[in-house]
């Protein structure tokens, strides 16, 4: 099997430590084994910009390093793109998309959304297997 699919459900309470925020959102991600990528969409409603969205590891109520600065950000509530290992940086800098896929896989890896109003997080969660 060459794809595999996961989610985050992203709300202000899974922040370290918890924000306050009427925003929440879901990023989607389809690995493609094939051609050694990950595809990702964000949805996100009451964020009037994200300033950016990352992906980091991590786990309940601890931030680790990024590892991912998920490109094209922008001030829609849609956000879609790409995830190679060209883009990937901190603990997997040089390594290959299957292992950001076994990060997610062991639990270890969450979305982070940015905002100008929450600088520091705005929007958290889990990536889990769909």
């Amino acid at each position: 099997m060459h794809d595999q699919f996961y989610m985050a459900l992203l709300t202000g309470s899974k922040e370290v430590p918890p924000v306050q925020s009427n925003a929440d959102g879901i990023a989607l991600f389809h690995l493609d084994k094939r051609r050694n990528q990950i595809r990702f969409r964000l949805d996100v409603a009451g964020i009037d910009f994200i300033s950016e969205a990352n992906i980091h590891l991590g786990r309940r109520n601890i931030i680790g390093p990024k590892v991912a600065i998920l490109p094209n950000p922008t001030n829609s509530d849609v956000m879609e793109g790409y995830i190679t290992s060209e883009i990937l940086q901190g603990p997997l800098e040089g390594k290959s998309i299957s292992d950001l896929a076994h990060e997610i896989e062991t639990g270890k890896a969450f979305v982070q959304i940015q905002s100008k109003r929450k600088p520091n997080g705005e929007l958290r969660g889990k990536i889990m297997q769909n």
